[in-house]
């Protein structure tokens, strides 16, 4: 039996659940509670038993949410302690090695020999290269080329799907350090309506290179939230009420049609009731704007706990936790 401890950095005081993915998968290999040092804070171990040897990435989750560690891991068949690849120790035959992988996977000549073996044309098993665009993104893809004049054709490969030929066209833009750049267009046939890693292989007859595009939901724009208000205000202002029917029971109003003036003085008169949408529900224009002022107005921080307050001051309106609390770059509502 093989026992790999797998160590990592993450916020202090938390209990981590932490999944092990192979590299580049989406299912769970194996699932370890993750232990904190006693002295050494902010660093957890994760033990798990004969896990094949291999390339894994480890989620570390705090009450069902993931991200509090993201950490690719080298593991051997073998009783010891492995550490992220951003922290292991490189000796020279690791370094020899990478210096052959970048060759092998970025510019591989077809037939040229590195003084490994004789390398073929759309053999590299690994893309070196990920970018990151949002579903409605339109624009090119630029990328590094060992030289320059040369017909590069592409081709594509949804989710580890079959490749098949690129739409988009593939052209020369300009050279910059000694690095040839060229652009692979924009055309909706090479990317898909949902979220999604798309891998490329482009090739020009004597260089192959690979690189993933991953495509992930938009974020709202203010321009969206603009669009939406005024969609939703010219609603209201189309619509027409029976008369002697009334907005506000305790301070009655009879309206024969609603208008824009109306609206304003609904908006400028009339207050609205206290009230927030629970964590991960839609909720009511008064629930939104609550909880938008609240979030901004009345908080208290306790270690990676954002509490946010009611009106009172006291009641707890929405809760959310940070990724860190020395250095958080990212939080999550769990109330």
């Amino acid at each position: 039996m093989y026992n790999q401890n797998l160590e990592f950095s993450a916020a202090a005081g938390l209990t981590l659940s932490c999944k092990l993915f192979t590299l580049g998968s989406d299912t769970v290999v194996a699932t370890s509670t993750a232990t904190e040092k006693v002295n050494d804070k902010n660093r957890y171990i994760a033990s798990y038993t004969d896990i094949p040897a291999g390339a894994y990435r480890l989620n570390a989750f705090a009450s069902g949410i993931g991200g509090f560690a993201n950490e690719v891991y080298d593991i051997t068949l073998s009783s010891q302690t492995f550490y992220p690849r951003g922290e292991s120790k490189v000796d020279t035959g690791s370094i020899a090695a990478a210096v052959w992988n970048e060759n092998y996977l970025n510019y591989q000549a077809s037939g040229s020999s590195f003084g490994y073996k004789v390398v073929s044309i759309g053999t590299a098993p690994i893309a070196n290269m990920t970018i990151e665009r949002s579903l409605d993104d339109d624009k090119a893809i630029t990328f590094a080329w060992p030289a320059s004049g040369v017909a590069i054709s592409g081709q594509k490969s949804v989710d580890n799907g079959t490749y098949s030929p690129v739409s988009g066209a593939i052209n020369y833009i300009r050279t910059e350090n000694s690095k040839y750049y060229y652009a692979l267009s924009y055309n909706s046939a090479d990317r898909v309506n949902e979220e999604a890693t798309i891998r490329y292989k482009m090739d020009d007859g004597t260089y192959t290179k690979y690189f993933n595009l991953r495509l992930v939901p938009p974020g709202v724009t203010a321009q969206q939230i603009e669009s939406a208000l005024q969609s939703d205000f010219d609603a209201i202002t189309e619509r027409t009420l029976p008369s002697g029917q009334y907005l506000n029971t305790s301070s009655p109003v009879t309206v024969t049609a609603l208008t824009q003036s109306a609206v304003e003085d609904i908006f400028s008169t009339y207050t609205l009731s206290e009230d927030y949408a629970a964590s991960g529900q839609m909720g009511t224009p008064a629930q939104i704007l609550y909880f938008m002022q609240q979030t901004f107005s009345q908080f208290a921080i306790s270690g990676v706990y954002i509490s946010v307050k009611k009106l009172d001051g006291t009641t707890e309106a929405a809760k959310f936790i940070m990724n860190d609390k020395e250095a958080p770059t990212s939080r999550t509502r769990i109330l």
